[in-house]
């Protein structure tokens, strides 16, 4: 089993052996490598960044998540909309999810944008295909 999240130089990895309970750290530099590699003969695969994007409105997952955790809701941040990782600065990508209005996802978290370069990377690795368990 591997917990993956990005950093700024690319990813790491903690690796389980779920027989012995070793871990093992893995560092790589995309997302493709790590999946390739390690993640490749792994039981599972967990990553800290939101995958599926949709088109328009918002993942069930996060409304489900922010009813569940109640008082602490507001720490789940909403992925953005695939259309947004097009645009160049943070300004466009908001005022474009807030011309759609709530029913339409509303705006742009400013931690969503911040990932927006490991998001088109995952997004660019990882097909509904790789999702199937």
């Amino acid at each position: 089993m591997l917990g993956v999240d990005g950093c700024p130089a690319g990813w790491i990895a903690i690796s389980l052996d779920l027989a012995s309970g070793a871990t093992k750290a893995h560092f790589f530099s995309d997302i493709r490598s790590l999946l390739d590699g390690p993640g490749r003969g792994a039981a599972a695969v967990l990553i800290d960044m939101p995958i599926g994007l949709p088109e328009m409105g918002r993942r069930a997952c996060e409304t489900m998540a922010r009813t569940m955790i109640g008082p602490r809701r507001s720490s789940v941040f909403a992925a953005p909309r695939r259309p947004m990782l097009n645009f160049q600065t943070y300004a466009e990508a908001n005022a474009w999810g807030k011309s759609f209005g709530p029913d339409g996802g509303g705006g742009l978290a400013k931690q969503s944008w911040m990932l927006r370069p490991k998001i088109i990377e995952l997004d660019n690795a990882v097909t509904p295909t790789d999702q199937e368990f």
